[in-house]
């Protein structure tokens, strides 16, 4: 009945689940071979789909979000709480914190735009990662931004890079703007039409 199993799949049929996952029983099909080693490694083997593909940063996601911002915060200290570096969405500070960093980079695009909202781009997010790790030390931002350095030490930067969530208060902005200029479009046509 198990031939074609290892010892641990067949254990898995039965409960037992110990060595199932190294065998590849719960993510990649019998006779995969990963072997996570803590949150690190399990993120490069892709078995928190949450935060995304091997290639892809996804800032969507509540943990990605909180690393980007808290290198944003390294970068740039002023204001930061611990409340601000867990909101997973993309607000005004994030932003202003973000643009600012990017003019020390003239040369670089690094901005991304989204709803009129400068966000941050593979390149942008790399060299944000290499800049606050000059501030608290190699050792200290690859155990403090697990994820980053995973998708780094992976893409070396050129990876994809799902948009964050915006701020309520942000899209709820770009809407107003939209409404109010197509209010002034419609004021300057009836205006036209009248006017005769």
């Amino acid at each position: 009945m198990y031939s074609t199993m290892s010892v641990s799949q067949a254990a898995a049929g039965l409960g037992l689940t110990s060595g199932a996952f190294r065998d590849g029983v719960f993510s990649r099909g019998l006779g995969a071979t990963i072997t996570p080693v803590g949150r690190r490694g399990a993120f490069r083997d892709g078995v928190f789909a949450a935060v995304g593909a091997i290639d892809t940063l996804d800032l969507t996601a509540p943990a990605v979000m909180k690393e980007v911002k808290a290198a944003v915060g390294i970068w740039s200290p002023k204001d930061v709480t611990d409340a601000w570096i867990s909101d997973p969405s993309w607000d005004a500070k994030a932003e202003a914190k973000y643009l600012e960093f990017t003019k020390t980079f003239p040369a670089e695009k690094l901005i991304a735009m989204v709803a009129g909202r400068a966000t941050p781009n593979a390149k942008g997010l790399q060299l944000l990662y290499l800049g606050a790790g000059q501030v608290v030390g190699e050792t200290a931002i690859k155990t403090g931004l697990p994820i980053m350095t995973d998708w780094l030490a992976t893409t070396a930067g050129a990876g994809k890079v799902i948009a964050p969530k915006l701020a309520a208060t942000m899209a709820g902005m770009s809407k107003t703007m939209v409404g109010v200029g197509v209010g002034v479009v419609l004021i300057g046509a009836a205006y036209l039409l009248f006017k005769k």
